[in-house]
């Protein structure tokens, strides 16, 4: 996925045996991730993008949303905010 020059990311919560979780989709041009983490903080970024991600993410600028996880993983690319 750090190649991707384009990916929708976005998470919901959901639940997990009896406990909360959250499910994070990264959607590229030709496929979709999947994947149902403990948390909803920027660490299911770095693990699926790591450092080298520099492609665009747009963001709807939620209060805990895509942005706040994007800038806590030390994303640098681009983002396009909508509303």
């Amino acid at each position: 996925m750090p190649v991707q020059e384009h990916l929708n990311i976005d998470e919901t919560a959901t639940k997990e045996a009896n406990g909360k979780a959250w499910l994070w989709s990264f959607v590229a041009r030709t496929f979709t991730v999947f994947a149902v983490r403990a948390t909803r903080e920027a660490t299911a970024w770095k693990t699926f993008l790591g450092e080298a991600f520099r492609g665009i993410v747009p963001c709807d600028r939620a209060k805990m949303d895509c942005w706040g996880a994007c800038r806590g993983a030390g994303h640098t690319g681009n983002a396009i905010f909508r509303r």
